[in-house]
């Protein structure tokens, strides 16, 4: 009899475990997303409408829009969660961790100007930017990582420390370029740059053979060129 009755008591807890295990599943694949910057959690609380309560991945997929603009963001963390953003605006923060972007590879627009930036390898593979990529007015020097960025037509380098612009030579979907304000003097990777329609060289020290050959040559091909003192 008690070997019966403990037989039937493990069948029991066996048929309970599996009935509940549905439910356990469902609750691991959506778990909750801590946010670090209480207010990045308020600009995605009120883009999510969710004023309260846990925030679960699930209330993040279907997220395609975030402007988290003039907050004063430091951290990010949270954000490699919303993998639906095709628009993010991040201007105007203090930012200097891109990391959490580095998986969002739906973005087609990114605006991280005015921030304090200087590693750029988060977006090397954020292959999707079509439109702008603004990182205006950071502490930018290496460029690199936006080399297999060749779906981007719009991008702002202004006010950084930008010296080399090879890594730029591959993106031939380029129509806007603003380099305003950099360490600038050789634009000749930029010659290959066939559908380039404006470009902003403003306050750099343009060399000799970018002034006399490659600048007329731009122009030559219809490339509007802002430089020098010249107010565009």
């Amino acid at each position: 009899m008690k070997r019966l009755f403990g037989g039937l008591l493990r069948y029991l807890v066996l048929l309970t475990v599996l009935i509940s295990l549905p439910t356990l599943l469902v609750g691991c694949s959506d778990s909750g997303v801590a946010f670090p910057d209480p207010k990045l959690e308020g600009s995605i609380r009120q883009a999510i409408g969710k004023p309260s309560g846990r925030i679960y991945q699930s209330d993040l997929s279907a997220l395609t829009l975030l402007d988290a603009s003039g907050l004063g963001i430091i951290n990010l963390t949270g954000l490699e969660y919303c993998t639906s953003l095709t628009n993010l605006y991040l201007n105007g923060n203090q930012i200097n961790d891109l990391s959490p972007l580095s998986g969002l590879t739906s973005l087609t627009e990114l605006g991280l100007s005015n921030n304090q930036i200087s590693d750029l390898s988060p977006l090397s593979g954020l292959t999707s930017l079509t439109t702008i990529l603004d990182l205006e007015t950071n502490l930018i020097s290496d460029i690199s990582p936006l080399s297999g960025l060749t779906s981007l037509t719009v991008l702002n380098l202004n006010w950084n420390q930008v010296s080399d612009l090879s890594p730029l030579s591959g993106l031939t979907g380029l129509t806007y370029l603003a380099c305003y304000d950099n360490e600038i003097s050789d634009i000749s990777p930029l010659s290959g740059l066939t559908k380039l329609e404006s470009l902003d060289l403003r306050g750099n020290p343009l060399n000799s053979n970018s002034i006399n050959t490659w600048i007329p040559s731009l122009e030559g091909r219809g490339v509007y060129v802002c430089w020098g003192t010249v107010n565009c």
